[in-house]
């Protein structure tokens, strides 16, 4: 259950958390007021009756921010593995991270629209290149360049291969590109001082999410 707990005094707004029936007892210090309810201090105000509503702005944002983060605890209960997305650079810790997200959100550019197809261009590359190093005997040709979807398309054997090898060199040379900057940029925030936190990082993200990628 979602509970909020005010200040007797000063009738502000404490905290807001979820907490079981049971343990609600514990979280009320001496002079406070626990409420059932969300009513968070960013969206509302407490009079000391009632809670009321700083503007509609605020609440379209929390309403967003609440959405976001239920999504985000229902992905995890499915297994899969979410990033909290990082807005406050006012650390060294928090730009790398930043900067590191910028560069995850470039590199899903690159690729085809589908979970883990990165794992497959991997995959196909790495066959590709066995074939190659044995000798690209058409007979031995891997399963990556030689099943239905090659026949239906109309390529041959090499033509597959070759299609293979020029989307690993747009692949590899992208992750370079991303590279460069990521490191760039965390190295950049290491030689800045702390009032240069937010403009260095936001730099070099903004260069991480204007590089023009070509989907592979």
């Amino acid at each position: 259950m979602k509970i909020t707990i005010t200040d007797d005094a000063t009738n502000e707004i404490v905290k807001t958390m979820y907490c079981p029936a049971k343990w609600h007892t514990s979280q009320v210090k001496e002079g406070q007021t626990l409420h059932k309810g969300n009513y968070p201090k960013d969206v509302y105000t407490y009079n000391g009756t009632t809670f009321d509503l700083i503007n509609n702005d605020v609440i379209n944002k929390q309403t967003d921010r609440t959405l976001i983060n239920s999504l985000s605890r229902s992905m995890r209960k499915a297994g899969l593995n979410t990033e909290h997305h990082i807005t406050n650079l006012n650390t060294r810790l928090n730009c790398y991270n930043a900067i590191d997200q910028a560069a995850g959100r470039a590199r899903m550019r690159l690729v085809s629209q589908g979970l883990l197809i990165d794992l497959e261009y991997t995959e196909v590359a790495n066959q590709v290149q066995a074939w190659r190093n044995a000798g690209s005997i058409e007979a031995d040709a891997p399963r990556a360049i030689n099943d239905d979807w090659r026949i239906e398309k109309g390529q041959t054997i090499e033509q597959a291969a070759q299609d293979v090898e020029n989307i690993k060199a747009v692949w590899d040379d992208a992750l370079m590109q991303i590279r460069n900057l990521r490191l760039k940029g965390k190295s950049a925030i290491d030689n800045a001082q702390p009032s240069q936190f937010n403009q260095v990082a936001e730099q070099y993200i903004n260069e991480l999410e204007n590089l023009s990628i070509a989907s592979v």
